[in-house]
């Protein structure tokens, strides 16, 4: 699949919504073919597809042809950094986020220790 140059000229020109249709025809399914082989879980690629469409409206006036291929290497390497901030974002939540004590978690012990004392 080549981009076509027409298509590139109007992203970069004066785009329409059919011009961006378009676009996201042509490269959602190839989008969510990259995120599956490397590992991204199906409930994360619209997310994703719709963040790196979101840089490629900021930057596509920047975007340089440089030959057969450049769109869909540039593609590639915005969706690699996405992918990158969104695994860094989501540890680090996940290391901030406080276990809960273990008498909290329910494994069929007695809740005494929720229980007021009688004296």
């Amino acid at each position: 699949m080549e981009t076509s140059v027409s298509l590139l000229e109007r992203l970069i020109g004066q785009p329409t919504d059919a011009d961006w249709r378009r676009l996201l025809d042509l490269y959602q399914p190839l989008l969510r073919a990259w995120m599956t082989r490397a590992g991204v879980a199906a409930s994360d690629a619209d997310d994703l597809i719709q963040e790196v469409l979101l840089v490629v409206f900021r930057e596509v006036s920047g975007f340089e042809r440089r030959g057969q291929g450049a769109f869909r290497s540039w593609l590639r390497t915005i969706l690699a950094h996405r992918i990158m901030i969104a695994s860094v974002t989501t540890f680090a939540l996940a290391s901030t986020v406080p276990s809960p004590p273990a008498a909290a978690i329910s494994c069929g012990r007695s809740m005494s220790w929720n229980r007021p004392r009688v004296r």
